[in-house]
């Protein structure tokens, strides 16, 4: 019976039927076992299985809309040559309206696409090192000063024994 609660445990209730199948399958010969989950029990495990997926779809549905803001700033509105081309592609039909846009002013405002590539990596390093313990900062950021040697740094190196 042991080995039957152990097994069953390792299911979720709404797989009952697989559980009885793995049960039945590894028990001695003329004895059956037959599992009952309550309509409660069963509707919870449903509903709480289909708030993950919910979640998860909306977590995947909130990284593709940023992946395509990122396309958007860093391949085309930063590039005035692509995004009137882009707009054109969009509204062939408008071509005097394209004439309004200062495509140059936009592609100002979203500043220097590179420079901000380096500012989300550094960012991202500065929350992983600010998560770390003393030991564990003081050893990686040794290891950093090994790279900027190993690339002819010193200056860097300086910095970062400064910091």
């Amino acid at each position: 019976m042991e080995q039957a609660d152990k097994l069953a445990s390792q299911y979720c209730v709404t797989r009952a039927g697989n559980a009885e199948t793995e049960i039945n399958s590894r028990i001695a010969e003329g004895v059956h076992v037959q599992l009952a989950v309550s309509p409660q029990a069963r509707a919870a495990a449903e509903a709480i299985r289909e708030i993950a997926r919910q979640s998860a779809l909306e977590r995947l549905k909130q990284r593709a809309e940023l992946e395509q803001i990122r396309y958007l700033r860093e391949s085309i509105y930063s590039r005035p040559d692509v995004a009137r081309s882009y707009w054109l592609h969009h509204h062939s039909d408008q071509l005097n309206e394209m004439l309004k846009i200062d495509f140059e002013g936009i592609a100002q405002k979203f500043g220097d696409v590179a420079e901000s590539r380096f500012l989300v990596i550094a960012k991202l390093i500065g929350d992983f090192l600010g998560g770390l313990g003393d030991g564990e900062r003081r050893y990686l950021l040794g290891q950093l000063g090994e790279v900027f040697s190993s690339y002819d740094r010193p200056d860097l190196v300086k910095r970062l024994e400064e910091s």
